[in-house]
């Protein structure tokens, strides 16, 4: 009955039409062909009423021939389809884009009604497609295949729709398993299993719904994308070939949510996490997004549905620096702007791991002041930049070097700037060549947020990208209330007096760089920096103001309107009925339609980032080192009698510790290593293989807080994009895992003895048990402590000696986890302090050795400016000036590779040794306090 229909429907068009129009309007061919002159006069002025009835019968037949070639070329090809294969797919093809609005409403009908089985592509999804539709005749197309579980129907540039059926435990059916098999091995994850054998990553659902709930050879099941095993045989999918494959109907399941709405990305950038992100190296899986226009039906009770806690590959349109942000204490940022917040707390631990100076080992706890992170924030917000690709404003390719252009013999194009303030802040679909006038609840805050995003802009190597601000003083005080006095100054940060010195300064501006386009014929900056590569650069300038009064209006309009061509734009707080007015909520969400969400922050947070940002640039002098420390702070067990120290002669950094000697006998305490690589140490004394990496992280984790952590504090650590529950199952997993690797490497207990637990949970606080374990870093501490408690030299050297011995490596080499940062910069300067004392004290009796152990210091922090420089002093003690050359050659070199500069007094110390080959004093050059002169030779 359909087809009949369909039959009348497309003959009533293709024939009752035409004769309508013959009988209406005559013939469509004219009785004699129309002269030139005629048809350049009805070109001209085709409404003409001289015209109007040859252009109405013109347009009547052109709509008729363009819907009946639409038609044709569809059932063209459905009918070839049906000759290749006896599936009945979805009819697709391509219609010109002016004659989609128009076909869809005569056509629909008659396309659905072809199809003698139902179709299978959800509507959303099949109307999404209609831009880009596949012939399926094509030659080039791919054949249908039967959309099985995890079938992936994607069609590009438009997003893919998965179906899929429902898994039974059973394992893959046989008809699935056409994509052969894989073996899991160590940081595999599903993403790279489909990147590697499927060649789209984005095909890993595929592979996780064909072998859900298959038990494997351990006993285990694939119930969780976060958790693949070694070992495990996972089944693959078939190939896809290129084309597009339109899905069929599942048997009997419900389908399962898509996830790849209508409208995604084309090409998503997902950040896969690291192998020590997860249990199992597993990156989480990506969940439905928020918003999705695709209809699916409920998922099945035994097929869980998208994990909300997990962040994937954002699929909606737009840019993920304007959907996609970071939650904050004091408000809301986007990710663009968390993005340069860390790398501006990355300059910070840099600039003051290149300003420390190691300080006396006269107090048993190193509590620097400067070890307390930049931000509070920190862990938050590179936990959520790692799980959420980079906005699409991410910065570009780094431009090439002096020498790269130089020597090209086509001068490469340097790439453009990277995202400016307001694009950090979320309003890049605005410009500001009006103006923005903020208002509502969060005015301020969106004021706050954009005033720190524009001063975080850019890096050293992207001067055009470095925003500059300009606030009037009373605008300052109201956006940070007392702080703004204590702020300091930032050198991309003019404050003025009034307001109409803000204004003027703001003319000046635009008059200076008018008068710098004109010179170089360019008609705006961006063909400023296109014409001439050596041209001072000329990043975005934002004027922030309360709105003016009446009579300063006209006047900063017009200068607002002046500086579009030159990057010069302002937001205004308050009505600006010149330009754009944004109601910006509390939250940051606005009533502009392009603008879907701002960076709002409060005071407190604002104030707080400043003072990161200025330290960044290294606006703020250096403090001086604290020159006293709090009490110690009490630990659960006293420090051990260590064992015998190596000879004051033994080069700890060559020496090959051996503090293992019970472990390595099958007999407590377990050997644990946090530096270095961290691992259990098994009875021979290599590491237990197969630990999960988030039972490593475990295991670093309650290693650098002895007294123990609580478990809302772990999971926060290791797991804070999951759920509470889910959260507390992973951590049980991990803590189990740790605990059979101990078990493991203390060997089988005697009969009858109670069962070892490594890792005591007592009322929800997790730590290692100090009588069962042996961790490296707390013998290095117990030993940093007794040294600065040893009532004379020989016995801290000999501290000093067993400390060094235990140290093998930075806290958790190679592993980045989110938490660490302030954690590794202790251990660092822990093994800093220890080498710096160790040879002050054998300066006068061993200058070599005194040498060696500075030199093996510099090789664990090659930023510090005062180390080097204390390693020189040593070389010229022994009159090596290719060492000291050496030391001043590698210093200039990492600090160049950290954006970093090297300061006058290590170049003039260097001089000075190479011309005269006198050291001066370590005392009268800041030499650790206690330090002994070295001889002059």
């Amino acid at each position: 009955m359909a087809a009949a229909r369909t039959a009348l429907i497309v003959a009533a068009w293709l024939l009752g039409a035409p004769a309508l129009l013959v009988a209406v309007a005559g013939s469509p061919v004219p009785s004699a062909a129309p002269s030139a002159g005629q048809v350049r006069a009805w070109l001209d002025d085709p409404l003409n009423p001289v015209y109007q009835q040859q252009t109405a019968i013109v347009l009547a037949w052109s709509v008729w021939a363009l819907i009946t070639l639409a038609v044709l070329a569809v059932l063209t090809a459905q009918l070839r389809w049906r000759l290749r294969t006896a599936h009945r797919p979805a009819i697709v093809s391509r219609l010109p884009a002016p004659a989609q609005s128009l076909a869809a409403a005569l056509l629909g009908t008659a396309v659905v009604a072809t199809a003698a089985s139902p179709l299978l592509t959800p509507p959303a999804a099949a109307v999404a497609a209609a831009p880009h539709l596949h012939d399926p005749g094509d030659p080039s197309g791919a054949a249908p295949t039967a959309a099985g579980p995890g079938t992936d129907t994607r069609q590009q540039p438009p997003a893919s729709v998965t179906t899929a059926a429902a898994t039974g435990s059973n394992g893959p059916s046989g008809a699935e398993a056409t994509g052969g098999t894989c073996v899991v091995v160590r940081g595999d994850t599903l993403w790279d299993l489909a990147a590697e054998h499927l060649g789209d990553p984005l095909r890993w659902p595929q592979i996780y719904h064909l072998n859900r709930g298959h038990v494997q050879a351990n006993g285990h099941a694939l119930t969780d994308p976060d958790e693949i095993d070694v070992g495990w045989i996972l089944t693959l999918p078939a190939h896809q070939p290129t084309g597009p494959a339109p899905a069929t109907s599942p048997p009997a399941a419900p389908a399962q949510p898509s996830l790849h709405p209508p409208g995604a990305s084309t090409s998503p950038s997902p950040t896969t996490a690291p192998s020590h992100a997860t249990d199992d190296g597993v990156s989480p899986p990506p969940s439905q997004p928020a918003g999705g226009t695709t209809p699916t039906p409920a998922a099945s009770p035994d097929t869980p549905g998208p994990d909300p806690t997990h962040r994937g590959t954002p699929t909606s349109a737009p840019s993920a620096s304007t959907t996609d942000g970071v939650d904050l204490p004091g408000g809301w940022i986007t990710l663009g702007l968390a993005g340069g917040l860390l790398a501006a707390a990355t300059m910070v631990w840099r600039r003051r791991r290149h300003r420390y100076r190691p300080t006396p080992l006269t107090h048993t706890v190193l509590d620097d002041a400067d070890l307390l992170p930049p931000l509070a924030a920190m862990t938050r917000l590179r936990t959520r930049t790692r799980r959420i690709p980079p906005p699409d404003n991410a910065p570009s390719a780094a431009a090439p070097t002096v020498r790269e252009y130089q020597a090209a013999t086509v001068k490469p194009a340097l790439p453009p700037p990277g995202p400016t303030g307001t694009d950090l802040a979320g309003c890049a679909a605005l410009p500001l060549a009006t103006g923005m006038g903020l208002a509502g609840d969060g005015a301020l805050d969106a004021a706050r947020g954009l005033l720190v995003a524009t001063l975080a802009s850019g890096s050293p190597d992207d001067p055009d990208a470095q925003g500059r601000a300009l606030l009037p003083a009373a605008t300052l005080a109201t956006l940070l209330g007392a702080s703004a006095t204590g702020l300091g100054t930032l050198a991309r940060l003019t404050v003025t007096t009034t307001d109409a010195e803000a204004i003027t300064r703001l003319e000046e501006e635009i008059i200076r760089r008018s008068r710098l386009l004109a010179e170089a014929h360019a008609a705006d900056v961006s063909a400023l920096r296109d014409t001439d590569v050596h041209a001072e650069p000329l990043p975005q300038l934002l004027l922030i103001i309360a709105a003016p009064g009446p009579a300063w209006t006209s006047r900063l309009s017009t200068a607002i309107g002046l500086g579009r061509s030159v990057d010069i734009g302002a937001a205004v707080i308050g009505d600006w009925p010149a330009g754009t007015v944004v109601t910006v909520a509390a939250d940051g969400t606005t009533d502009h339609p392009d603008i879907p969400r701002l960076s709002v922050l409060d005071t407190p947070a604002a104030t707080e980032i400043l003072a990161v940002l200025r330290e960044a640039h290294d606006d703020t002098p250096p403090a001086a080192p604290a020159d006293h420390r709090g009490p110690a702070q009490p630990r659960p067990a006293a420090v051990h009698q260590p064992p015998p120290a190596a000879a004051p002669d033994q080069d700890p950094a060559a020496s090959t510790a051996t503090p293992h000697t019970a472990a390595a006998a099958g007999r407590l305490p377990v050997a644990l290593q946090v530096l270095g690589t961290p691992a259990v140490l098994g009875p021979d004394g290599q590491p237990s293989p197969g630990i999960r990496s988030k039972a490593l992280e475990l295991l670093v984790y309650l290693a650098v807080n002895r007294d123990g952590a609580d478990l809302s504090d772990i999971m926060e650590a290791l797991y804070p994009d999951a759920s509470l529950r889910r959260a507390g199952e992973r951590l049980s997993t991990a803590v189990a895992d740790l605990r059979k690797h101990i078990r493991h490497a203390a060997g089988t207990p005697p009969a009858g003895t109670p069962r070892l637990e490594p890792v005591p949970n007592t009322g929800s606080r997790y730590h290692l048990d100090p009588g069962l374990v042996h961790v490296d870093w707390w013998t290095l501490h117990d030993h940093y402590q007794a040294a600065a408690a040893a009532p004379d030299d020989q016995q801290r050297l000999a501290h000093l000696t067993t400390a060094l011995n235990a140290a093998t490596g930075g806290l958790a080499d190679g592993h980045d986890y989110d938490w660490i940062d302030t954690d590794r910069e202790t251990v660092r300067r822990h093994r800093i302090t220890l080498h710096t004392h160790a040879a002050a004290l054998l300066a006068a009796t061993d200058p070599h050795r005194c040498w060696h152990l500075l030199e093996h210091a510099c090789q664990i922090d090659p930023l510090a400016d005062e180390l080097a420089r204390t390693t020189m002093r040593a070389a010229a003690t022994l009159g090596d000036t290719d060492a000291i050359r050496h030391r001043l050659t590698t210093l200039r070199r990492a600090l160049a590779d950290h954006d970093l500069d090297m300061s006058e007094e290590t170049e003039a110390l260097a001089r000075q040794l190479l011309h005269h080959r006198q050291p001066p004093h370590p005392h009268e050059q800041g030499a650790p306090a206690g330090a002994p002169a070295p001889p002059h030779r």
